[in-house]
């Protein structure tokens, strides 16, 4: 057999089996009236999506229903919603999406084939022997993070920013290998170019090339000047053409949770940084110029790395509650040492020892490639253990390097030794995670409070249609409102801004008012969606279970007290009561949806936009 046709069945095998594990999230997606969105975030990218494939000229980037009633910006990025909303066009046009979400939601499982060919290519791109690179692509098909981003219903934009960081480690390491390679060269731009499109953030990826080709240059080893002009024309050009639909650049905005003209900021210094790189010798003297080149381009910068580390320091108080946002160090205090291992998988634990490992390795190894691979692994696992929404920045450390070493060792001593010991090694390390993603039942939407919230949203949907206007509900609940009705909100769980926290914030005091104060407030609700919190409660054998009677009402506030758990009858008559959901059993109401009909006046209405047209 031929090498190209052993990597095809080493991608097949991996696939498969990567393809079934994403499938094993199905209850957290299907219900016998359809499919949902598996995940917060999830269910506004639903409705974004959807709503483009029924009108692409409609695609918006203000959406005047979030934030109400100003409405804001979308911190996402036209590029994934678009393109999915187009593949979503296409899949009906076929007969494929009779079900829109059904077919959104196989969306991510199908697309982990794509992310084990790259695995493949960085493979091939290190030279791995084809048992190490077999063993990689298994690492990431049966890694639970893998699950996490693909599983079936996942259509958050995480698993396409993590095939864009893949994507960056195997045309980088391509370039690495033949730094001559005007093709290489190119690739590695357009990923870097494109990626911001996916998610604003990607744009770091450019610090890790840098960086890179920065050590590099240090030690006497430059990338050919050619290659380098090629590499900054393609990113400025094609970053450049990414922008030009972008709502905010058109603006002149410039932040860089907005794909604005920071974005091209960014590619233009990074273009003259490696271009200086390839073209100045390792001096001292060279040193400090491009040391004061960097702090120049980097001043008009200042403010929002301030802000991005604000927002990865969790220093906004909003984001301790959101589980992405949380650190290796809260998770392991709520889940356990083994609960973390299902999580991330064991190789969490030894990830200290790869960074230190790998630290030590930057400074003996002269192959490019590996001088990459150290970087990457010294950049992004701190990221990892900061916030476990960057997990798919550093996963990739977590066997990446061990691989490689135990491939370099084998093949010079010609005894497979050291991969079987790290296969061995592997084994042991995934078995915990890999058994609990196959036996573990997946809640509906990833959320235990999802099933029962949204019993709700059908009467919620229709007093929409009839007369649309603002909900007041809590942040957690403003994507769910988002996608089933077309009213408006006053926050969700974009939590980047300052508006963001302040709808937040705004929320918070109209929760600890009466009823009778929200009506004297006049702030224009027309909706009113209260919930209880905190009645779901995990028992010691893992399983979940609701709290009694009694207890239900602990965790609540002013408006709740008075809208759920108090006597319909005392609410101020303003107040008309929709629907009441309650608790499986039927133990005690679980949310209540009233509507504010003000005497005299109506409540003000929104002016709809037409870039929010209705989805679903």
């Amino acid at each position: 057999m031929t090498v190209t046709f052993r990597l095809l069945l080493i991608w097949i095998a991996a696939s498969a089996v990567a393809f079934v594990i994403q499938l094993n999230w199905m209850s957290a997606t299907y219900t016998p009236e359809g499919f949902v969105p598996v995940g917060n975030d999830a269910f506004y990218h639903a409705r974004r999506i959807i709503d483009t494939a029924r009108d692409p000229a409609g695609f918006y980037e203000f959406d005047s229903r979030i934030h109400a009633p100003e409405g804001s910006l979308l911190v996402w990025p036209w590029g994934y919603d678009f393109a999915m909303g187009m593949g979503l066009r296409a899949g009906a046009s076929m007969g494929l999406a009779g079900d829109p979400m059904k077919f959104l939601a196989y969306v991510p499982p199908f697309a982990v084939l794509i992310t084990i060919a790259l695995v493949i290519a960085i493979a091939r791109a290190l030279g791995l022997s084809l048992f190490a690179t077999f063993l990689l692509a298994l690492c990431v098909a049966l890694s639970p993070l893998t699950q996490g981003l693909h599983g079936i219903g996942s259509i958050d934009h995480h698993f396409a920013e993590y095939m864009v960081i893949l994507a960056l480690m195997a045309s980088a390491l391509s370039w690495m290998r033949n730094p001559d390679s005007a093709g290489a060269a190119a690739a590695t731009a357009a990923v870097l170019g494109a990626g911001p499109a996916v998610h604003n953030g990607l744009f770091v990826l450019q610090v890790l090339l840098v960086a890179t080709v920065a050590f590099l240059w240090a030690r006497g080893q430059r990338l050919p000047g050619r290659t380098t002009s090629i590499f900054g024309m393609v990113l400025t050009g094609l970053t450049l053409a990414i922008l030009l639909p972008s709502l905010p650049f058109r603006l002149g905005l410039f932040d860089f949770y907005l794909l604005s003209w920071f974005h091209l900021y960014v590619a233009c210094g990074t273009a003259i940084v490696m271009s200086m790189l390839a073209r100045t010798r390792a001096t001292a003297r060279a040193a400090v110029g491009l040391a004061l080149l960097a702090v120049l381009l980097a001043v008009p910068l200042i403010g929002d790395a301030l802000m991005a580390g604000s927002f990865v320091g969790k220093e906004a108080v909003a984001l301790e509650h959101i589980k992405e946002a949380q650190s290796l160090w809260s998770h392991i205090q709520e889940r356990g040492v083994s609960g973390v291992a299902r999580i991330y998988s064991s190789l969490i634990y030894l990830a200290p020892i790869v960074w230190l490992a790998c630290a030590y390795a930057l400074f003996k190894v002269r192959d490019r490639r590996l001088v990459m691979v150290c970087i990457h692994a010294l950049l992004t696992v701190p990221l990892m253990f900061a916030q476990f929404r960057f997990q798919y920045y550093g996963s990739l450390a977590l066997y990446l390097p061990m691989l490689v070493l135990a491939d370099r060792v084998s093949v010079n001593s010609q005894r497979r030794t050291w991969l079987i010991a790290a296969a061995c090694l592997l084994g042991v390390a995934y078995y915990p995670a890999v058994r609990s993603g196959l036996a573990g039942r997946m809640e509906l939407g990833n959320d235990v409070y999802y099933g029962m919230t949204r019993l709700a949203m059908p009467a919620l949907a229709e007093a929409c249609r009839e007369e649309p206007g603002i909900v007041l509900a809590r942040s957690n609940e403003g994507h769910y409102i988002r996608y089933h009705t077309e009213c408006s909100v006053i926050s969700n769980n974009f939590l980047l801004t300052e508006q963001h926290f302040e709808a937040v914030r705004r929320v918070g005091r109209m929760f600890d008012m009466s009823p009778q104060q929200l009506l004297d407030s006049g702030f224009p609700v027309k909706y009113v969606f209260v919930r209880a919190r905190g009645v779901i409660q995990l028992n010691e054998n893992g399983s979940t279970g609701l709290v009694r009677p009694d207890q239900a009402p602990v965790v609540s506030d002013t408006l709740t007290d008075a809208l759920l758990w108090g006597d319909p009858a005392l609410v101020p008559p303003s107040f008309k009561l929709l629907k009441e959901v309650k608790v499986p059993g039927g133990a005690y109401q679980y949310a209540r949806i009233w509507k504010i009909d003000r005497p005299g006046a109506a409540a003000k209405r929104l002016t709809r936009s037409p870039a929010s047209s209705p989805g679903t």
